[in-house]
């Protein structure tokens, strides 16, 4: 197993701060793709696509690593599972998702070949 970065020192909301357009656009666009009855995004940080995609999908959970941005997630999502993992070890069996998110993430993962199979 790859050694995981420390995002628990690490706020990755302030990245999005000024960037209102791009955050807006990237929201709509996986808004339009977000369609099933059970979805993940894997690697959701802080909620921020995963606030959009809540509303679209029937059962949303949210992955990721960082108890603190599990713990900024909680604050603005409504009915989402918020799940602690890591990607290389998924809680879950395969084929349990209608619509799985990954953004923004894929640079982080070692083995990006194995994740996607």
């Amino acid at each position: 197993m790859t050694e995981i970065p420390d995002y628990e020192r690490y706020d990755y909301s302030t990245v999005w701060r000024g960037r209102g357009i791009e955050n807006r656009a990237e929201k709509e666009i996986v808004s339009r793709w977000a369609v099933g009855e059970t979805g993940i995004e894997l690697g959701g940080g802080f909620g921020r696509i995963t606030e959009v995609l809540e509303k679209r999908i029937g059962q949303m959970f949210m992955l990721d690593y960082s108890l603190s941005n599990l713990r900024r997630a909680s604050s603005r999502l409504e009915r989402t599972t918020l799940v602690r993992g890591s990607l290389d070890r998924l809680p879950f069996d395969d084929s349990v998702f209608d619509f799985i998110a990954l953004i923004r993430v894929i640079h982080h993962v070692p083995d990006p070949d194995s994740l996607l199979a």
